[in-house]
This record gives structure tokens, C-alpha cells and sequence, in this order.
């Protein structure tokens, strides 16, 4: 339920949101060029830019949303999913949460 969702958000996860579709432009020196696996170049100039090759990189996904729950060091805590009903979304966040007990 999404209360339920909520509670579990509000008591249990720092969300960090990625916004991919954000074009705001990098200043001069956070821009960069980056070599991709099939040795295309690809242009680095604005914020939903590099947050959508931050995902690609380290997740091997561009798909919107995208959740994935993990640990400060980067241990990632079950399989992270896209969108889905409330249902499965409360099961994935309780799944997450007993894993990071462990």
C-alpha cells in the first residue's frame, strides 16, 4: 500500500534521485568526453547527461525509472527493478531492506 511505501521510504532509505532528463549545462571544466564500449565518443555537456552514463556505466541500464537500493559502499542490495505495481515495489523494498540487516 502506499502508506505502507512511504513509512518504508521515510524510515529506511536516503533516496538519491538522478534526474536524466535535467539539461542544464556543466560548467567548462566538469565537461568531458567519454569513450564507450563500441568507441563511439560521447559528449558529456549537461547534468541529465552525465547521470544517464553514470547509470549506463554502472548499472548497464538507460531505462527510466530505475531503482536500485544499495549501500554507502556501493554493495547493491537485490536486483533493482523499473516500474511496477505498489505491491511488488513494497515487496523489493522490504526484500532490500532485509539485506542490508544481514
Amino acid at each position: 500500500s502506499k502508506p505502507k511505501i512511504y513509512d518504508l521510504l521515510n524510515n529506511n532509505y536516503v533516496i538519491i534521485s538522478l534526474y536524466v532528463d535535467d539539461r542544464t549545462e556543466l560548467s567548462d571544466i566538469e565537461k568531458f568526453k567519454y569513450l564507450n564500449k563500441s568507441g563511439r565518443i560521447q559528449y558529456v555537456t549537461n547534468i541529465g547527461r552525465r547521470w544517464s552514463l553514470f547509470q549506463q556505466i554502472n548499472f548497464n541500464n538507460a531505462s527510466q525509472p530505475y531503482y536500485v537500493a544499495m549501500l554507502p559502499s556501493g554493495k547493491i542490495l537485490s536486483e533493482p527493478i523499473q516500474f511496477t505495481s505498489n505491491k511488488k515495489f513494497q515487496n523489493w523494498l522490504e526484500t532490500s531492506l532485509k539485506e542490508s540487516k544481514l
